[in-house]
C-alpha cells in the first residue's frame, strides 16, 4: 500500500515539475535537462513496478502516454513551458529503464528469497 501511495505521490510531483516555470539559470552542463527528464521517469518507472510488485504491460504504456501527455501540455497550454518529442522519447526511455531494473531488482530477490 505505501508502494502504490510513494508511486503516485511522484506521479504528481513528475506532473508539477513538468508544468511549472523552469528557472532562469546557466545549466550544470549541455543536455542537463534530458537527464532531469530520464530521472524523474526513471524514478516513476521504478517505483510503479515496486508498487506493483512486478514489470506490468500497463506501466511501460503508461509511461508512454505519460510522457506523450506532457510534453503536449508543455507545447499547448503552458506559454512558460516548451514541448519536445525528444524529451518524450528520453522520458519513456527513463520510465522503461526504471521499470526493467527494479523489475531485474525484485526477480533477483525473490529467487534469492526462495533458495
Amino acid at each position: 500500500m505505501i508502494a502504490v501511495a510513494l508511486a503516485s505521490a511522484w506521479t504528481l510531483v513528475l506532473i508539477y515539475l513538468l508544468s511549472a516555470p523552469v528557472p532562469d539559470v546557466e545549466p550544470l552542463f549541455r543536455g542537463v535537462d534530458k537527464a532531469v527528464h530520464f530521472g524523474l521517469f526513471f524514478v516513476w518507472g521504478g517505483l510503479w513496478v515496486w508498487a506493483q510488485g512486478g514489470l506490468r504491460g500497463w506501466i511501460l504504456a503508461a509511461g508512454l502516454a505519460l510522457a506523450i501527455a506532457t510534453e503536449w501540455v508543455q507545447a499547448a497550454l503552458l506559454p512558460h513551458r516548451t514541448g519536445d518529442l525528444q524529451d518524450a522519447a528520453v522520458d519513456l526511455a527513463g520510465a522503461v529503464v526504471g521499470a526493467f531494473a527494479v523489475a531485474w531488482i525484485l526477480a533477483r530477490a525473490t529467487k534469492k528469497n526462495a533458495a
